[in-house]
């Protein structure tokens, strides 16, 4: 072994030299015999002008030449494969196996990571692939190293749509300068939409689905007969329950969007539906699932 576990090495630097004893003497058998081919057909390549030797025996000693130089490559390429360099720069990792070890073809020595940069590969639905391009911004978040984001770009889209998930296979490429990340990490990743527009989102827990429709409880200030909004003993609007049917989209971080049924900044119940109907009055108590700020 020519290497430290956790050592960083640089390309071509030597990692591991097997035994190559048989093959280094027969490597020198082969050069002593390349040798004595190419007296023999410079001396033949000067008889067979005068016609000493016939031109069939000096094709044998071209042939024989070109044999011994061929068994020559060969026994170079296998004494090659014999001494493994590093085919990049990077950190290896925990070697796997000892000096005096016999090793079995595919036997895995250890890792080399090059981890300047990394690759995360995400699935997004087939909905979404236009709203995707190469060079597209995205932010990554492992939880290592919680409320730290980490920028990088789209740098490839898989051209086929996986047929159990209908889903579509996204590679984003991040830089790592500071070796934080690790191959293997679970993240969390963002993509950044060029024209990002307001969506109107509410807690999971509000939104009813049923059969016939999903829905919500607004609320909403009471009107009396002519139409004027109610006060209670405080002079505060009187509020109710309002029923109100939505149409609900991608879920995320347990919040629904809402594209149709509610506009921004009306307030929902999130919790105890099954206790209210249309009309029903109501008063507003802080929602403690929710953080600070929804």
């Amino acid at each position: 072994m020519q290497f430290i576990s956790g050592q960083k090495v640089k390309t071509g630097q030597p990692l591991v030299q097997l035994d190559s004893a048989v093959e280094s003497a027969l490597l020198e058998t082969a050069q002593a015999d390349l040798g004595l081919a190419q007296l023999d057909y410079g001396r033949g390549s000067q008889l067979v002008g005068s016609q000493a030797i016939s031109k069939g025996e000096f094709d044998r000693l071209y042939a024989q030449l070109q044999k011994n130089k061929a068994t020559v490559n060969q026994l170079k390429a296998s004494l090659a494969k014999k001494h493994l360099v590093a085919p990049f720069s990077g950190t290896i990792g925990i070697r796997q196996v000892d000096v005096g070890d016999y090793l079995a073809s595919g036997t895995m020595i250890a890792t080399l990571q090059d981890i300047s940069s990394l690759y995360v590969d995400f699935y997004i639905p087939e909905h979404a692939v236009p709203k995707v391009a190469i060079g597209q911004r995205v932010q990554v978040e492992v939880s290592a190293y919680p409320g730290q984001q980490f920028p990088g770009s789209i740098s490839a889209i898989n051209p086929k749509v996986e047929n159990s998930t209908r889903n579509v296979l996204v590679r984003a490429t991040l830089a790592n300068p500071d070796s934080k990340l690790l191959p293997g990490m679970f993240t969390s990743l963002e993509v950044i939409l060029p024209n990002p527009t307001a969506q109107i989102v509410v807690p999971e827990s509000a939104i009813t689905y049923t059969l016939y429709g999903n829905s919500v409880y607004a609320v909403a200030e009471k009107n009396n007969e002519n139409g004027e909004v109610e006060k209670d003993a405080d002079n505060k609007p009187r509020l109710i329950a309002e029923r109100r049917f939505v149409e609900t989209g991608e879920r995320r971080g347990g919040l629904v969007l809402v594209s149709k049924g509610l506009k921004a900044g009306e307030q929902v119940v999130s919790a105890g539906q099954l206790k209210l109907d249309n009309g029903t009055p109501i008063a507003i108590s802080p929602d403690k699932n929710l953080p600070a700020g929804h």
